[in-house]
């Protein structure tokens, strides 16, 4: 299902773009641009991205503008009003390659501007702005340092409110390429085998990350990384690990590995090799988006998989009349494995409201905390209690 991010600084349009696109489409709204970039950041993919003229705090000519940066593939769509002079004037100053569509909103134009053919001059949605040429030859070059980051989004446990760990995210803003989404990257990575090198450099930087935080005076709190099945299988993971907390001197319990979807059932005895080598250093690991008996067979090694998440894809979902059903077993297969369940996604109190009513451990999104950068985290912890 394609994912689509609505930007308005009026509510009532919110809610009628969410009530028109809510069974054909996963849906984000806000009012705000700031959240809207953060969402853009934080989510993997963004197939469609619709603007007023103006959110709370820029116009929308100013934020579509920023926004064909951050998510080149997504396809990009100005909301005007014919009676306002203001939306005129953005609506004349937009490129040609943008769409467009007019207020008020009705159904058979909304689904029609994201349904329609692009121009030669625009990118379709979800086909991916770089070739894979372009990115292998940019990763090859790319100087980590300088060019790769990382944010930090806090965890926190679902009924004391306190933090429980913080989800570390690499983004890479290329000096050829401008930013690129990590789900361009991160694919044309494993494939050239640079995700090895990738992985490394996030360890070694959310670890000293960890430790400086406790410099600072910070109560000690686990970081996770995001681990690929094929890294997790790669016989090299366990002594990346173990130089990264060597390193920056944090316990291995400060360090959870977070194993991503798609382990290949063909390669079970690597992963259980990784599993048997991490659990000697110490180190916690949590498996993202399975929610049956099949896959934690297949994707769960005995005894290793400390917490259970459901995904972020899960925001567009809630609103949805099966919600149950995407949340519900991930709960029970929790409770089976007697493993810690986390809902990712959360964006108001109605989601906090359910995740609590099924009984989940920890919750994590937008309504706690956007991802936030190294310095900004150590500073939210100091006002935060830590489990």
């Amino acid at each position: 299902m394609q994912k689509v991010l609505i930007v308005s600084y009026d509510l009532s349009v919110l809610s009628v773009a969410r009530q028109i696109l809510l069974d054909q489409f996963d849906v984000l709204t806000t009012d705000d641009g700031t959240t809207a970039f953060a969402l853009l950041r934080d989510f993997k993919r963004i197939d469609a991205v619709i603007c007023d003229t103006k959110a709370s705090n820029m116009t929308g000519l100013d934020f579509l503008t920023e926004a064909s940066q951050i998510v080149p593939e997504a396809a990009i769509v100005l909301m005007t009003d014919q009676t306002d002079d203001a939306a005129r004037k953005q609506k004349a100053a937009a490129p040609p390659s943008w769409r467009r569509i007019e207020k008020p909103l009705d159904g058979r134009s909304l689904l029609a501007v994201l349904d329609r053919s692009p121009d030669d001059t625009a990118t379709p949605p979800g086909s991916g702005s770089f070739g894979k040429d372009i990115l292998k030859d940019a990763l090859s070059k790319t100087d980590p340092d300088h060019e790769f980051s990382m944010v930090y989004q806090p965890r926190i446990c679902a009924k004391t409110e306190k933090t429980c760990a913080v989800e570390a995210f690499v983004r890479w803003n290329s000096s050829k390429l401008g930013a690129v989404p990590p789900a361009e990257f991160i694919p044309v990575a494993e494939e050239t085998g640079d995700i090895l090198w990738i992985t490394d450099w996030t360890l070694q930087t959310a670890c000293k990350a960890a430790r400086d935080w406790i410099d600072q005076g910070n109560e000690a709190i686990p970081v996770s990384v995001n681990v690929s099945p094929m890294v997790y299988t790669d016989a090299r993971l366990v002594a990346l690990v173990a130089n990264a907390i060597r390193v920056s001197g944090i316990p291995a319990h400060l360090l959870e590995l977070e194993l991503t979807e798609g382990l290949n059932v063909f390669c079970l005895h690597a992963a259980r090799q990784s599993a048997e080598g991490l659990n000697a250093l110490g180190i916690r690991v949590s498996v993202d988006g399975i929610n049956d008996d099949d896959q934690a067979d297949s994707e769960l090694a005995p005894g290793q998989a400390e917490c259970l998440r459901g995904g972020h894809a899960l925001i567009g979902r809630f609103s949805s009349t099966n919600r149950d059903k995407v949340l519900q077993p991930i709960r029970e297969l929790g409770r089976k494995l007697g493993i810690k369940t986390v809902a990712a996604g959360v964006e108001n109190l109605q989601h906090v409201e359910f995740i609590r009513s099924l009984g989940f451990d920890q919750m994590q999104g937008f309504l706690i905390s956007e991802p936030l950068g190294q310095a900004d985290l150590g500073n939210w912890l100091k006002t935060r209690a830590v489990t």
